[in-house]
């Protein structure tokens, strides 16, 4: 799939409009086979075979035409705000374009924004933090990067703040941004977490693994960084067991992972690539000298004899946060060590 976005119209003034619409946002349009020989795009026979077909091949849809016939085409399509792509309806004319399905977290809104912009029509965003002009907890987590650990709380989270409920927040490196919004007597900011009350609605911004509780919201912020060191050859199989298991019992959320690091002679290494594109996380590589140069808890004989520097996983971790700190020293096994630095 080359374009970004899939672009459907059922008439030939939809299919005007559509073809505007798929120049100015890199989308691929859908029109009856009726029309398709008249415009650039893709025939179909019926639409909701084909809008089936297509929901979760594209992150973005616009269709050009009445809302009930795409509210009835996604009968039985729908899972969850997280997965769904988003889908913005727009009338013909161009006058009204709906943000009708992931609104924030599927960029429904900005979507429904741009084309308003092309067709000189109006956004139609019905979400109620954005009606309210007040942030969206869960839009500014995406924008900051932020995983979200349990997506149920952000019901709680933003009809606390449409309510006007004091919310307490304990992010200490103010990852999301917060300290600049103005939200008025709505939020309580914690320096310290022994300082965090759980009977009361908040969001927890963390790297560590928490269980949480259904009015609290947990975000982890892309922060820790893993130093990894391999024999040859070692299996991606063996390297992610090694990592899912010590962020396991170190209780380290795996969801901040920010990426993997190791020396530039593994660059390589099959097993190392495959974990990281397993993790969905970049693979960072360090020259040995600059890793040589990294003062580390844990030096060793065996590395320095075989690749020519005193650490691996700790010094590239260290790197990989940019000269954060230690938080997790070397562990090991018979084939993989590795260590985890906190981004400062």
């Amino acid at each position: 799939m080359s374009k970004i976005v899939a672009i459907y119209a059922l008439t030939r003034r939809g299919a005007e409009l559509g073809t505007i619409l798929a120049s100015q946002l890199d989308g691929q349009l859908y029109l009856p086979e009726r029309l398709s020989k008249d415009f650039e795009s893709i025939g179909f026979s019926a639409f909701v075979p084909l809008f089936t077909a297509k929901f979760k091949e594209y992150s973005s849809h616009v269709f050009i035409g009445a809302t009930g016939i795409v509210v009835r085409a996604l009968s039985g399509l729908l899972q969850s705000k997280d997965r769904d792509p988003c889908l913005v309806v727009v009338d013909q004319s161009g006058k009204y374009a709906i943000s009708l399905l992931s609104g924030h977290l599927g960029g429904g809104n900005e979507l429904a924004q741009k084309v308003a912009r092309i067709t000189g029509g109006e956004a139609v965003i019905t979400t109620a933090t954005d009606v309210e002009n007040l942030p969206s907890i869960d839009l500014l987590a995406l924008q900051r990067g932020l995983s979200i650990g349990n997506l149920g709380a952000i019901k709680y989270i933003n009809s606390a703040i449409l309510e006007g409920e004091t919310i307490q927040v304990f992010d200490p490196q103010n990852w999301m941004g917060l300290r600049e919004q103005d939200l008025g007597t709505r939020l309580r900011r914690i320096d310290a977490e022994k300082e965090w009350n759980p009977d009361m609605t908040g969001i927890l911004v963390t790297w560590m693994k928490k269980q949480p509780l259904s009015k609290q919201l947990i975000l982890h912020p892309p922060s820790l960084v893993a130093g990894l060191g391999c024999n040859k050859g070692t299996s991606a199989q063996e390297i992610l067991g090694f990592i899912k298991e010590v962020f396991e019992r170190e209780q380290l959320a795996l969801e901040s992972l920010l990426c993997l690091a190791t020396i530039e002679l593994k660059r390589e290494e099959p097993g190392l690539i495959e974990a990281a594109r397993a993790l969905n996380v970049p693979l960072r590589f360090f020259k040995a000298e600059k890793l040589e140069s990294v003062s580390v808890p844990n030096p060793s004989h065996k590395p320095k004899d075989h690749v020519g520097v005193k650490s691996v996983c700790e010094a590239a971790a260290i790197l990989g946060a940019k000269g954060g700190s230690l938080i997790l020293p070397k562990r090991k096994t018979k084939n993989v060590t590795l260590a985890v630095a906190l981004v400062s």
